[in-house]
């Protein structure tokens, strides 16, 4: 058996974790807590607050009360969620490694889509949205910014990223779920 135990004292087995393992306050917790960028950042910058702002930034682009728009925000939301349950690896170790990683992410992932109502895969817009911000954030938090050229066709937000502590982000993200999913 492959136990973990979450914040929460929830005990999930990664062999078979079942829904009522995904709990916000855990997700909230630990996407707070966990740096972008693996670290390599000129200060800390959290997951939560990485997604708070991808909520933010759909909700700029996309302003409306669609309810499509409505759905696209929840999943900018929580687009990284099952990193609370399984940590992440970077993008190109990702791509470097085999499927197995790959298998449990999608697994904790469909977790999450049904635990808060959402489907896979998760609209376009989300990938777009998170791209953006990634951009932005390797300009204002990796030092020196990217060293390497992404390969995205997209220019980051003229806003400048100043990171929250993790307790802002922990807030702000419990507080972006309760609005969204009220």
């Amino acid at each position: 058996m492959n136990l973990w135990q979450t914040y929460s004292r929830k005990i999930v087995d990664l062999d078979s974790p079942k829904i009522e393992d995904i709990c916000i306050g855990d997700i909230a917790r630990s996407l707070s807590l966990q740096c972008r960028f693996n670290g390599h950042v000129s200060s800390f910058y959290s997951v939560a607050e990485h997604s708070v702002r991808c909520s933010w930034l759909a909700r700029e682009l996309y302003s409306g009360t669609v309810d499509y728009f409505a759905y696209i925000r929840r999943w900018c939301l929580m687009h990284d969620a099952a990193e609370a349950y399984i940590g992440d690896l970077t993008r190109p170790v990702k791509q470097k490694i085999n499927g197995r990683f790959a298998k449990l992410e999608m697994l904790f992932e469909h977790l999450v889509a049904e635990a808060f109502d959402l489907a896979l895969p998760y609209p376009e817009e989300v990938k777009e949205i998170d791209d953006t911000l990634g951009i932005t954030e390797a300009r204002d938090i990796v030092p020196g910014g990217p060293a390497w050229d992404w390969g995205y066709k997209i220019a980051p937000l003229l806003e400048c990223i100043i990171p929250w502590s993790p307790g802002v982000a922990e807030e702000t993200f419990l507080q972006e779920y309760k609005d969204l999913w009220r």
